[in-house]
């Protein structure tokens, strides 16, 4: 299953959530106030809330939390198949 989708032309890149990204990103909370996090990233923590409740998250808003929380929660194939992807879809002659 892929793990970034990208329907070009639209929407942004959106990362498919699975359970263990949004444990791990809970596990992570733990540690430090949720409000204080939400206000680190520019939102408010109803929206914190909102984002691991959904199915999908923006690219650059799970790179965001990934990167304040310090998680990886994407492997270096998922990017790399998003990637191929991209390229793809940015190459085609039309």
């Amino acid at each position: 299953m892929k793990r970034i989708l990208y329907d070009f032309g639209g929407n942004a890149p959106a990362v498919v959530l699975c359970e263990d990204d949004r444990v791990q990103i809970k596990n992570a909370l733990k540690a430090r106030s949720v409000t204080a996090f939400a206000k680190e990233i520019g939102i408010n923590r109803t929206h914190v809330y909102g984002l691991l409740d959904a199915h999908r998250m923006e690219l650059l808003r799970f790179s965001q939390i990934c990167k304040t929380l310090n998680l990886q929660l994407l492997t270096k194939e998922d990017i790399e198949e998003f990637m191929f992807d991209l390229n793809k879809q940015l190459n085609q002659t039309n």
